[in-house]
């Protein structure tokens, strides 16, 4: 943990690409609905919805 936090302090993109992981992972697991901290704000929000929707889509073909 304190590795992790001394390389998110150094880059805090680094951080930024680990809550869109962690999101992204989150939507694998087929959960209906994802509650993020308002302070992801709603672009966060925007790639959830099109990263699920190209999911989807793809199980359609």
């Amino acid at each position: 943990m304190t590795e992790a936090a001394k390389m998110y302090a150094k880059d805090p993109m680094a951080i930024r690409l680990r809550e869109l992981q962690t999101l992204s992972d989150i939507s694998r697991e087929k959960n209906l609905i994802v509650i993020a901290p308002s302070t992801l704000g709603s672009d966060v929000a925007a790639d959830v919805a099109i990263s699920s929707a190209g999911k989807k889509e793809n199980k359609e073909k």
